[in-house]
């Protein structure tokens, strides 16, 4: 099952740190996260479906393009980790 991991700046928003899930890809994880933690939807996809921009979504170590996170194939034992970008000048 891959995991998905909860930044601490969301972790209001969920009840859990990190999640096991099943699914093909992000966006089939994320629905099932979201069934789990409705609140924490709007926190992560922007109303027209897409990451918001002060996020990064990780698969491993790699950093998966905002434009292909929804449809990017995981397979078991993977770790997605949601990454709350810092701000401030």
């Amino acid at each position: 099952m891959p995991t998905v991991e909860i930044p601490e700046a969301l972790s209001r928003y969920a009840d859990a740190e990190s999640y096991d899930l099943t699914g093909r890809t992000i966006g089939e994880l994320f629905e099932q996260l979201w069934e789990r933690c409705p609140d924490l939807k709007p926190r992560v996809l922007t109303s027209r479906g897409a990451v918001h921009p002060y996020l990064l979504v990780m698969h491993g170590d790699q950093r998966v393009p905002h434009d292909s996170v929804l449809e990017h194939a995981v397979a078991a034992g993977d770790r997605i980790e949601i990454v709350a970008l810092a701000e401030g000048g």
